[in-house]
C-alpha cells in the first residue's frame, strides 16, 4: 500500500473531479479511449477488472446484487452514452455507508492495479480510471455527505469514511487480501460477458448471493 499525499491530487474544474494524477496536456481533442491507447482486448480486460474489483468487494461485505457485466461494445460502440460495464444491484438499494464507500472504490482501484501489474501503467491511462469512474464517485461523494455536508477530503485526514485518499489506501488493503478472487472472477466475467450474483458467489467461493429482482446499476 502507498500512502497518498495531498501533493498528489488535481482539481479539474472542466470535469468537476480532483484526481490523483494530472490531467494529459493535450494537443488537439480527443476522447478517454484514445488516451487509453489499448486494444479491445485488454480493454475489455481492464473493465473486467473493474466491474470485479465492486462485486468482490459487495460479496465479500455481504451486499447482494443480480448481476455484473461487461458490455458488448465496451462503452465505446455507436451508443456511447452506455455503461462499459455495470453491477446490477436493485433500484431501492440500502447498505451501510462504509460499505458503499468501500464498494464504490474497489472498481477504479482494481483497474489501477491491474494496469500496474500488466505493465501498462502510466499516468495518462490512470487518470482515465480516475475520470471513468465519475460514476462511483458520485456514488462516494453523496454517500460522505450523509454526515459531512461538505464532502469528501483529499490526501489531508485518515478517515476513510471522509477522505478519498485515506478511503483509496484502505481499499488498497482491502483488494491485496482479494485480489486472487478478483483476478479469478474478472477472467470468467470477461470470457462470458455476464454473470448472476451467484455465478459470482460461486466463482469467487463466497455464499451464495441472494440478488434483487429490480434494476440499478454501479458503473
Amino acid at each position: 500500500m502507498t500512502t497518498t499525499l495531498c501533493s498528489a491530487w488535481h482539481v479539474d474544474r472542466g470535469l468537476g473531479l480532483t484526481t490523483r494524477q494530472p490531467a494529459p496536456r493535450l494537443d488537439q481533442p480527443t476522447t478517454a479511449y484514445r488516451i487509453l491507447g489499448l486494444p479491445d482486448p485488454l480493454l475489455r480486460q481492464g473493465i473486467a477488472m473493474h466491474e470485479a474489483g465492486h462485486a468482490v468487494l459487495m460479496l465479500r461485505l455481504g451486499m447482494p446484487f443480480t448481476s455484473v457485466s461487461v458490455a458488448d461494445d465496451l462503452g465505446h460502440g455507436p451508443d456511447k452514452q452506455g455503461s462499459a460495464g455495470l453491477v446490477d444491484f436493485g433500484a431501492s438499494y440500502s447498505a451501510p455507508v462504509p460499505d458503499v464507500l468501500l464498494s464504490s472504490a474497489a472498481g477504479e482501484r482494481a483497474q489501477d492495479r491491474w494496469l500496474r501489474e500488466a505493465g501498462l501503467w502510466t499516468e495518462d491511462r490512470a487518470w482515465v480510471v480516475e475520470i471513468l469512474a465519475a460514476h462511483d464517485r458520485t456514488i462516494i461523494d453523496q454517500a460522505v455527505r450523509i454526515s459531512h455536508p461538505d464532502g469528501p477530503t483529499y490526501g489531508v485526514s485518515s478517515d476513510p469514511t471522509v477522505d478519498l485518499a485515506a478511503l483509496h489506501d484502505y481499499v488498497d488493503v482491502w483488494l491485496h487480501g482479494l485480489w486472487d478472487q478478483v483476478v479469478e472472477l474478472a477472467s470468467v466475467l470477461n470470457r462470458r460477458g455476464t454473470l448472476t450474483g451467484a455465478q459470482a458467489a460461486a466463482i469467487t467461493s463466497f455464499s451464495s448471493n441472494g440478488g434483487t429482482p429490480e434494476s440499478g446499476v454501479t458503473e
